[in-house]
């Protein structure tokens, strides 16, 4: 059996949406369980009225994406488990393409599949990710035609957080989600603890959801990704291998700096903040680093040779156009300032 384990968070429609798709593409009969981080909408209500089938576990607080999916996975009773977004909408079969090369590939760790933007039908979101050696996620073939993506699984470097599956005995053994990461960034750091493992990660184009997905910055968002970003670095690699990237983790600092500076004073206090958080959580550091340590069945130099070693530019500058607030913005409840106290 498959389990489905969706995290919702105030979803309205989309959350109905996300099941009403999932419950009419059922094609491998998926448990589907449904993770509410203490929504105060009426959602989780109303999709228990549509879809009494659906097994919730309620949050009593907002425990953010990480929490909320290891919660999920704790009570999946699936040999297989497939993550999704409460925005995501899966096509028809798409389910069957990601456990099928799951069961004829022991040795993969992860898939993940051909996530395409919902207001561009024909245009892709993601098709797994291109991690970058200092710890930036790029979504691979943003904006490319639907006809541009590869035709065959292929090799990528991240999963996208979005949509992907695992076996659930290599999520558990994994440790699952590190909690540590309220929002954003979990799925660079899961890539790179399966990449440490040596199980590798596929993309698989035959498998087809949609996402309601737009690429802006806030400054929430900034300090959420920068901390997590320099958490998965210190909690990943290995010191010598730090200092050897130490010209190139400059440059991105350089790159980040002059990005905020261009933002204004809220992103400026973004970034100075996510630095204040890493300097006074040195225990989340190290229990990164002890996890990473007992997963360790590869060098970093065989991890690196497998990332992108040059940014994505065109990624960079749509970012760098954006001058005004996003109308897609994080989601009542989950801004900094309504995060768990431990966060802060």
């Amino acid at each position: 059996m498959v389990s489905v384990v969706v995290v919702n968070y105030n979803g309205g429609e989309l959350l109905l949406e996300c099941l009403s798709a999932l419950y009419m593409n059922r094609d491998l009969a998926p448990e589907i369980i449904l993770v509410d981080n203490a929504s105060t909408d009426g959602s989780v209500i109303d999709a228990q009225d549509r879809y009494p089938e659906v097994r919730v576990v309620a949050n009593s607080t907002n425990e953010g994406y990480a929490r909320g999916i290891n919660a999920g996975v704790r009570s999946a009773r699936g040999d297989f488990v497939a993550i999704l977004n409460m925005d995501v909408v899966v096509e028809k079969n798409w389910l069957s393409p990601l456990i099928e090369f799951l069961r004829n590939e022991p040795n993969v760790g992860a898939v993940t599949p051909r996530i395409m933007l919902d207001e561009q039908p024909d245009r892709i979101n993601a098709l797994g990710q291109n991690i970058h050696v200092t710890g930036l996620g790029f979504n691979r073939k943003l904006g490319y035609p639907s006809d541009k993506a590869d035709l065959k699984p292929v090799r990528v470097s991240g999963l996208q957080g979005g949509a992907f599956a695992m076996r659930t005995e290599t999520f558990r053994r994994l440790g699952g989600m590190n909690e540590s990461y309220f929002l954003y960034h979990e799925d660079v750091e899961l890539s790179l603890r399966l990449a440490l493992a040596g199980l590798p990660i596929y993309a698989i184009p035959e498998s087809v959801v949609r996402h309601k997905y737009s690429l802006h910055m806030t400054p929430q968002k900034l300090h959420w990704l920068e901390r997590h970003r320099w958490l998965t670095i210190l909690g990943s690699y290995k010191i010598g291998t730090i200092l050897v990237l130490a010209p190139v983790l400059i440059l991105t600092e350089i790159l980040m700096a002059t990005y905020c500076l261009s933002r204004g004073r809220s992103f400026i206090y973004a970034k100075l903040r996510s630095v204040r958080w890493v300097l006074s959580h040195r225990a989340e550091v190290a229990n990164s680093r002890n996890r990473s340590r007992r997963l360790r069945c590869v060098s970093d130099w065989r991890v690196l040779s497998k990332l992108r070693w040059w940014y994505d530019w065109q990624q960079f500058l749509i970012l760098a156009k954006e001058r005004r607030d996003s109308p897609r913005r994080t989601g009542p409840g989950l801004p900094f300032e309504r995060a768990r106290a431990r966060d802060r």
